[in-house]
């Protein structure tokens, strides 16, 4: 069966599907209505459906799929992606079936009257394509999990997850999910000791924290994440006393929301640079002649990059380190933004030698200090206000510089 989910014709097969989307999840749903209300029928008349109930039946069928298929469509069980079924796609499924059997109900009280028509019938379709309409996507979920889940390794990282809760689950799923990943998920401890015995997504609470050494040497494990972002640093600092007692690696992982709210995450965010919303390459000179002449100005002397933590000072620095300059001074008044081109540029060279300062050009003082002490052969002046016909509006903000290089 893996090896069938593996093939070409599995992949052509999931390819067509995903083409015609609509139309197969269409169809599906249809071909389910439609088995859920003659299985109510069977039921009612245990497998042997009398002519009039048969002829009701196909009758009262095409209304049925009518009212199924507009409260599919409003409660967008046509969009859902199957793979990654949730709580709230099966509520949806659950009041696409209630509102739709209302109106089925009150569509047979007015067009064909309700009398001769099998009460239990009303009652046992919803339960049925409830069931169905679940399953199906249930399944498909379990299929796509386990095709991820196959992928482990035995030789691989063994890894306990201190912290049963919303984190940890969410790492054992990026874990199950990332196909380059080598960790295999041993299980979970937990301060809370009514958790111990459970399984949780499939992966057993094997202690509390405390019994992390014993776990550890019972299973073999290589790596400890902690994922309890909750819980306040005395006691993180105590598990990580326990990984260190067992001889064992330890990783904190805090949660998404302390990092969103508290600023971890969220100060890691930077503005998209310009060049990556252009939909083409950076222009770059390629030209030998080109490149000889930067080389005269640039090899061997001292330059200064003005703003060059913004979109232009930044790929300006990226390309004239290449060329090497004796040093490359970055200037910027923002810190962040020159922090992440300096950690950026100490990555791509690291034996380039370079200059990270803190300022404005609008510090005369500042300026004149920087010019004094590191005597720049050559300065790009990239710090400049973009909104012009704004800042037009207010000349006590801006301020006129003009550096040359001393000669």
């Amino acid at each position: 069966m893996n090896r069938f989910f593996r093939s070409k014709a599995y992949a052509s097969i999931t390819g067509f599907i995903l083409r015609h989307r609509i139309l197969v999840l269409t169809s599906a749903q249809l071909l389910l209505v439609t088995l859920s209300y003659f299985l109510s029928f069977a039921f009612r008349f245990d497998f042997s459906i009398p002519h009039d109930a048969l002829s009701l039946f196909l009758t009262t069928l095409p209304v049925l799929m009518l009212c199924r298929l507009a409260a599919f469509y409003y409660y967008g069980l046509y969009t859902g992606w199957w793979s990654y079924v949730s709580i709230q796609d099966v509520l949806s499924i659950s009041k696409a079936v209630l509102f739709s059997s209302l109106a089925f109900l009150t569509c047979m009280v007015f067009l064909f009257g309700i009398d001769g028509f099998p009460r239990s019938v009303l009652l046992m379709d919803p339960i049925l394509l409830f069931v169905l309409l679940t399953g199906v996507r249930v399944l498909v979920r379990i299929q796509h999990e386990n095709g991820h889940s196959t992928k482990k390794s035995i030789a691989g990282t063994n890894v306990l997850i201190a912290g049963a809760g919303n984190t940890g689950v969410a790492i054992l799923n990026e874990i199950r999910k990332d196909h380059k990943t080598h960790f295999n998920p041993v299980g979970f401890v937990d301060d809370n000791p009514y958790k111990k015995g459970f399984t949780i997504q499939g992966l057993p609470v094997l202690g509390t924290c405390s019994n992390i050494p014993d776990v550890v040497e019972r299973f073999a494990i290589d790596l400890v994440l902690i994922c309890m972002p909750s819980s306040p640093w005395k006691e993180l600092h105590k598990i990580y006393d326990l990984c260190n007692k067992a001889g064992i690696r330890a990783k904190s992982l805090p949660g998404l929301s302390n990092r969103l709210n508290g600023g971890g995450l969220f100060k890691q965010l930077e503005e998209v640079p310009v060049n990556e919303l252009l939909g083409r390459n950076t222009i770059q000179f390629r030209r030998e002649g080109d490149i000889s002449l930067l080389k005269k100005d640039i090899t061997g002397y001292n330059v200064l990059i003005t703003g060059a933590g913004g979109s232009i000072g930044s790929e300006l620095a990226r390309q004239t380190a290449p060329l090497k300059p004796k040093t490359l001074i970055l200037y910027d008044r923002n810190e962040n933004d020159l922090y992440h081109l300096e950690c950026d540029m100490k990555r791509s060279f690291p034996e380039q030698s370079i200059i990270p300062l803190v300022g404005d050009i609008l510090d005369e003082k500042k300026c004149d200090m920087v010019l004094e002490h590191y005597k720049p052969h050559l300065i790009y002046h990239a710090a400049a206000y973009k909104h012009v016909p704004m800042m037009e509006r207010y000349p006590w903000r801006r301020c006129a510089i003009i550096f040359w290089a001393p000669t």
